[in-house]
């Protein structure tokens, strides 16, 4: 994974961020029988060492 670009002034180290794969949810459709995944993507604001108090 790569560092998280949000502005030229904060980027996020990619060991702040957490990755996690399940399969997605809902109704069928067009794609019923394909395996649909989601990524849900976390960052730990509040201990973050890269947010600086004054942004």
């Amino acid at each position: 994974m790569e560092n998280l670009v949000v502005t030229d002034a904060l980027v996020i180290p990619a060991g702040e961020l957490r990755e996690r794969f399940s399969r997605s949810s809902g109704p069928g459709g067009q794609g019923v029988n394909t395996t649909d995944s989601r990524v849900e993507l976390s960052f730990d604001v509040r201990t973050s060492p890269s947010i600086p108090d004054t942004l």
